[in-house]
């Protein structure tokens, strides 16, 4: 996690369910006041993004969408952080983005997600075997905000798509001591 590991994160656990498409996800609330997103469990990447309600190119998703302008604690990252990829891909000299791209359903079909890098609350409830339901905030999670998302999320179930964006979870080598740490975004 590339914001706050030094919190007692170890304990956070969410239901895991399986959307109509395959994919697994997990829900959690962004922000303040929180805003619920499904996002989907990836271990192949360390970008945790959800699609923005200013999004210009967008896909269809059954929930209100993340909106970080309208939210008390978004910060918006700069591009001289030393999380933010360099350059950015975009050349603005206002905020830092991203842009990566997933293969899909065919070979030739590169799809791609775009947008800002900031910052903002987690939270993550569970009920754990009938348990009151707990919640685990994490502060200070780097992530993206897509703005272009070229993405195909298949066929829509009766109720339509309920994921928002990606949870990358992937272990990635830190170039500053060699250690490998989680992250929730890239950094």
């Amino acid at each position: 996690m590339s914001s706050s590991l030094c919190q007692n994160t170890s304990g956070i656990m969410a239901p895991v369910k399986r959307s109509f498409n395959g994919f697994f996800y997990v829900e959690l609330w962004i922000g303040t006041p929180p805003v619920r997103a499904n996002v989907a469990i990836d271990t192949g990447s360390d970008l945790t993004w959800v699609q923005s309600a200013d999004c210009t190119k967008c896909f269809p998703v059954a929930l209100p969408i993340y909106d970080g302008m309208k939210l008390a604690t978004y910060i918006a990252m700069s591009p001289h952080h030393p999380l933010c990829p360099d350059p950015s891909p975009f050349g603005h000299n206002d905020t830092c983005t991203y842009e990566v791209s997933y293969l899909g359903e065919h070979l030739e079909e590169e799809q791609n997600i775009s947008g800002q890098f900031g910052w903002d609350v987690f939270t993550f409830k569970s009920e754990i075997r009938g348990q009151q339901e707990q919640q685990q905030r994490v502060t200070n999670v780097t992530f993206g905000s897509g703005i272009v998302n070229h993405l195909d999320t298949g066929p829509e179930g009766t109720e339509g798509n309920p994921i928002a964006g990606n949870l990358g979870l992937a272990y990635m080598e830190s170039s500053n001591n060699g250690s490998q740490t989680l992250r929730l975004a890239a950094g």
